[in-house]
């Protein structure tokens, strides 16, 4: 404003202050976990509750990892910030999602082996398809990380950071967590009530087969 021959004049000025920048943050954590919250609920009817809890946890991990680096290297956390752990909350649980499919089917498909077998031998049969959404995500957010510039920046470093984070938990984390809590093929398998089960009828008497 003190050059020569400026025109441009101070209109107004907003300040936000500390009380209003809490209220923001506290709403913001409000947000995060009813959405935890929310996909614990989904994932226990969809699947089953210990898969759920599994899937919550690990996205715990994601979000707590993700902004434990920002406050490790002191990188500014801002509302873009945020929204990209919720961003990556819902990519997170729709990876975790695919491999909960998988291993049920696998439950109720494949007989004879352990759960640890089973649980193995679904993340085996996701893996290329984790591997390969990842690197696509990836090449996106490393796009907008280096070509988006400053408004898309720390957006950008906190997918990255979270989704390295969460094909980590989708992959060890929302697995193992069902496994250590007895997951079985009992808890994936239709079991029929006693009033629908057939009565087996014998006949004992000898003439009736003469």
């Amino acid at each position: 404003l003190d050059l020569p021959n400026n025109p441009a004049s101070i209109s107004n000025i907003n300040i936000i202050g500390s009380q209003v920048g809490n209220e923001v943050y506290l709403n913001s954590v409000m947000a995060l976990a009813l959405a935890l919250v929310c996909m614990l609920g989904y994932v226990a009817l969809r699947f089953q509750f210990k898969l759920s809890l599994g899937a919550v946890l690990s996205l715990f991990h994601d979000a707590i990892v993700t902004i434990g680096v920002f406050a490790l290297f002191g990188f500014p956390f801002d509302l873009t910030v945020l929204a990209a752990v919720l961003a990556l909350i819902g990519y997170s649980l729709n990876d975790t999602i695919v491999v909960y499919d998988r291993i049920r089917e696998n439950f109720r498909r494949v007989r004879g082996i352990t759960p640890r077998q089973t649980i193995d031998l679904s993340l085996t049969e996701t893996l290329r398809r984790t591997i390969m959404t990842i690197s696509t995500v990836l090449l996106v957010v490393l796009a907008m990380m280096f070509l988006g510039g400053d408004g898309l920046y720390w957006f950008s470093v906190a997918l990255f950071i979270g989704l390295l984070a969460g094909t980590y938990s989708s992959t060890y984390i929302a697995s193992s967590i069902p496994l250590a809590m007895g997951l079985s093929r009992d808890d994936f398998v239709v079991k029929v009530k006693p009033e629908f089960e057939e009565e087996i009828v014998s006949f004992n008497d000898p003439k009736m087969f003469e």
